[in-house]
């Protein structure tokens, strides 16, 4: 589910996006990076094509929040992720955090 109240690339008109031509001149792909927290799996960041306000867990496939962390380029393909070490997974009835 896309994120519609965020779009940065939304400049008043006349203006440009700065990031959009740094985008464009270091051959990048816009993202919008992304903290999931998955009851099993602890905090997982991820790099989105969209915004999100909620996305599955790239392990468990669990149906977590996602908060806006920020947005920028990349060269990597989309998405990409990485579990934080050492951020506790949430209690969670019914789960189990072993």
């Amino acid at each position: 589910m896309a994120n519609t109240e965020f779009t940065p690339s939304r400049t008043p008109a006349g203006t440009r996006n700065p990031l959009d031509e740094i985008l464009v001149i270091h051959h990048l792909k816009r993202c919008y990076f992304v903290r999931l927290r998955c009851a099993k799996h602890g905090e997982i960041r991820m790099a989105l094509a969209e915004a999100a306000t909620q996305r599955r867990c790239p392990l468990c496939r669990s149906l977590c929040d996602a908060e806006l962390l920020g947005f920028g380029g990349t060269t990597r393909p989309l998405p990409f992720w990485s579990v934080r070490q050492g951020v506790q997974a949430l209690e969670a009835p019914g789960v189990r955090n072993d």
